[in-house]
């Protein structure tokens, strides 16, 4: 993988839909972690810029996907 194309800690990123699941996305999201998964994928964890407890993971793929997510930051 290019190097423009990896994550790194402390990159904030917003959902193109401001909806995530059944819940309406509110603050941006930043990468904590970068981790290879079991699967040999890239996973990035991620924490709500507004409520740290809100975390998730997603595969850095998708989070690249400019069709899921953009870059803020």
């Amino acid at each position: 993988m290019k190097a423009a194309r990896m994550t790194v800690t402390g990159q904030r990123f917003m959902p193109t839909d401001l909806r995530v699941g059944s819940q309406a996305s509110v603050g941006a999201w930043e990468v904590t972690q970068r981790f290879e998964g079991g699967d040999g994928f890239a996973y990035v964890r991620l924490a709500n810029t507004l409520d740290r407890s809100r975390v998730k993971t997603v595969a850095e793929t998708a989070l690249l996907d400019r069709h899921l997510f953009h870059r803020i930051a």
